[in-house]
């Protein structure tokens, strides 16, 4: 073997440790965004879950009230949550709890 025989395979030695040890740099960076990619779609699965979950529960709340007016402490908990009710009559407007009609709704919580 000549030098510039040497010299090329020491080269092409250099270049294909310097491509392995980058593919094994990647390799690492791709798993730990795909981890983190899992993680935020289980937060968004398990957020969409939640808001289903207190939208029933802003349903719930508004129809007891529908149902007892006189039921101040409920009417200020939707008061201070700031959840709106629609009305299902006027879809358009949204009404707060305190002046929703005294009829028993099938409302949807805005919040």
């Amino acid at each position: 073997m000549n030098r510039i025989q040497f010299y090329v395979l020491i080269g092409l030695s250099s270049v294909l440790v310097v491509l392995l040890a980058l593919n094994l740099w990647l390799t690492r960076k791709v798993t730990i965004q795909q981890v983190q990619a899992s993680q935020l779609q289980q937060a968004l699965t398990q957020g969409r879950d939640i808001q289903q979950k207190l939208t029933l529960l802003a349903r719930r709340v508004n129809a007891e009230v529908q149902k007892t007016p006189s039921n101040q402490a409920l009417k200020d908990i939707l008061t201070r949550e700031q959840i709106n009710i629609k009305n299902p009559d006027t879809s358009a407007s949204a009404t707060d709890s305190s002046a929703a009609p005294a009829s028993a709704p099938a409302p949807s919580a805005t919040h």
